[in-house]
């Protein structure tokens, strides 16, 4: 997924494309270039979204599956995570995010947030995770 903060290239998203809502997961990706590597299971200060639960498991079962990739699973209450508007609108979804040591996107909207400032190993665990999700929505289908 890719948007705006407001979530706006979101909502276009869905009102163009007539996603079946069955077969159609999101994976919300951010920040994997630094921070701690992160699934989010909720979001949400006031308003508690749920991540979907068979994404959280694959999710889980990814992780598990590759020592290296170590990712967390946690609760996040800071601003809106890029997912956030697609399980608002009752999609399945995840959002898997490199956190900083406040819990915010590493590095988002800084001025620092340049491509000389990825952290390679940090990008290598994110990218595994999401290959391995992936391989495992294909076997779940």
């Amino acid at each position: 997924l890719g948007a705006s903060d407001s979530g706006a290239g979101l909502g276009d998203l869905l009102r163009r494309y007539p996603f079946d809502r069955d077969q159609t997961l999101f994976v919300g990706i951010e920040s994997l270039g630094g921070g701690r590597l992160s699934y989010v299971t909720r979001a949400g200060a006031l308003l508690r979204q749920q991540a979907d639960p068979e994404l959280l498991r694959l999710v889980a079962v990814a992780d598990a599956s590759d020592t290296l990739i170590n990712a967390e699973p946690r609760a996040y209450t800071s601003e809106p995570v890029l997912a956030y508007p697609i399980g608002r609108a009752g999609r399945r979804a995840i959002s898997i995010i490199g956190l900083d040591g406040d819990g915010r996107p590493a590095l988002r909207g800084s001025p620092a947030d340049t491509p000389d400032s990825l952290d390679a190993a940090a990008l290598d665990r994110g990218i595994r995770l999401i290959v391995e999700l992936v391989k495992r929505i294909d076997l779940s289908t």
